[in-house]
């Protein structure tokens, strides 16, 4: 069981780090509507749609399996996995607005609908992630001086993502986000910093000795 809970963990990790980058770099190959790298979101209608589907995917299927194969039982770990993983899928079957087209999505619901509910999705699951690294990862009863840096690690992570979501709201109330890629270098900075944390998690960075 552990094996598998630490393979989960890694996969998570995999998946955060590996989206913003995949987006991206399949979207460069093809020819896509303007502004198509303001946000990975914008990649749904690019043609690294199906890699951003995917991916996030892949990441809703790790995190749910790590929500219902808990072996710790912590209520908080299980809701804030399986609180991320369903807002995963939700985000990929109810796209963004960065589209010319009316009807969108699973449902094809009209656009911006679709957005509304994209945006509430996106900041519930970042929110229980984030929730997760400062308050699940860390609760322990070890005290090795690895696990006090693997804490100090949780928390910056944890802090990163807080305060990139804050940067994030201040930007759509001011209407900077629009004005270049910002949204993705915030999507970015939320999934790189959430990765890490879980590539910890896993034991992959400071390990007991």
């Amino acid at each position: 069981m552990n094996g598998i809970y630490k393979l989960i963990r890694a996969n998570v990790g995999v998946s955060a780090m590996a989206l913003p980058v995949l987006a991206i770099c399949f979207g460069l190959l093809g020819d896509n509507q303007p502004h198509w790298y303001y946000s990975i979101s914008a990649t749904f209608y690019a043609n690294s749609g199906p890699v951003m589907v995917g991916t996030l995917f892949s990441a809703a299927v790790f995190l749910i399996c790590y929500g219902i194969i808990n072996p710790y039982k912590y209520w908080l770990d299980r809701l804030t996995a399986l609180t991320a993983g369903i807002a995963f899928i939700l985000i990929a079957c109810f796209p963004c607005g960065d589209t010319e087209l009316e009807r969108v999505g699973l449902l094809y619901l009209p656009v911006k609908v679709s957005a509304v509910i994209h945006n509430i999705v996106a900041v519930l699951g970042f929110i229980s992630l984030a929730v997760m690294v400062a308050f699940c990862f860390t609760k322990t009863a070890e005290t090795t001086k690895a696990k006090v840096r693997r804490n100090r690690v949780y928390r910056i992570c944890a802090f990163i993502m807080v305060g990139v979501m804050i940067l994030f709201a201040l930007g759509a109330f001011t209407g900077l986000n629009g004005r270049g890629p910002f949204i993705l270098v915030y999507e970015t900075l939320l999934l790189w910093a959430t990765g890490i944390a879980w590539f910890t998690k896993a034991g992959l960075l400071f390990k007991d000795e």
